[in-house]
């Protein structure tokens, strides 16, 4: 074989040996940005994830009765949801997650008796989904608890209006009418509420109702346990007794 048909042949190989040193390279780079993609992707799964279980787990805060854990809660829902309702400020078309955030932190505040903070949360909740009665409920307890009753009253009734058959509502009203001292336009809406209210959640409201009446001297005051049997007994007894109310003139 001549020299020069050899050194050609030397380089062919050594062309090819560098095409082939490219395709493992570029395949590499390829597998690279494929997989950053991957980790990418899987990154921003995780975070939508554990925004749901944030989101699921502040509306479960939101709705709990006031105990220490539930307001030690509060303060980190405090700290924790808002650069979330900033981050889905940013993605279009979740108004709908905006809105059960927004509402999660307003009840938070309520509890945590930030009422004016309570009030521009639920404020913002509502723009968002202004047919939701039990919002409109929840804006009138924070500010009946800030002792503003008359703009409460206002927002109890239309959450009534919105959906008279919910028995959520009614509570919401008679805790609005107990806080303005009105007991008996209470009462009437602790029945209405009683009226629609579930088995499982009656005797609670029972419960609420007669602590209302209580407080407003409506009721006999409750009994200690220890008492003996006479004692648990007078009340009755005194009511049973007590002379009948004058009637009324015409």
């Amino acid at each position: 074989m001549k020299l020069p048909d050899r050194f050609r042949r030397l380089q062919a190989g050594a062309a090819l040996g560098g095409l082939r040193l490219k395709l493992i390279v570029l395949g590499g780079l390829i597998v690279a940005l494929l997989g950053g993609a991957g980790f990418l992707w899987w990154q921003e799964q995780q975070r939508i994830a554990r925004q749901a279980e944030l989101l699921a787990e502040a509306e479960r805060v939101g709705g709990l009765a006031e105990s220490p854990q539930v307001l030690a809660r509060c303060k980190s829902l405090d700290q924790e949801l808002p650069p979330v309702i900033a981050k889905l400020a940013e993605e279009p078309n979740r108004q709908a997650d905006i809105g059960r955030a927004r509402r999660a932190l307003g009840q938070c505040y309520t509890k945590l008796r930030r009422y004016n903070d309570a009030v521009r949360e639920l404020r913002a909740a509502i723009e968002l989904r202004p047919e939701f009665a039990p919002l409109h409920g929840e804006m009138a307890l924070a500010l009946s608890r800030n002792g503003q009753h008359a703009q409460a009253r206002r927002w109890v009734r239309l959450a009534v209006q919105l959906d008279p058959l919910i028995w959520q509502a009614h509570r919401a009203e008679a805790r609005v009418l107990d806080a303005a001292r009105l007991p008996e336009e209470a009462r009437a809406a602790y029945a209405e509420a009683l009226k629609l209210a579930p088995p499982d959640v009656s005797r609670g409201l029972e419960d609420e109702k007669l602590r209302m009446l209580r407080r407003h001297g409506l009721a006999p005051p409750a009994v200690p346990a220890s008492a003996p049997p006479q004692a648990a007994a007078a009340p009755a007894a005194r009511a049973l007794s007590a002379p009948p109310a004058a009637a009324s003139g015409p």
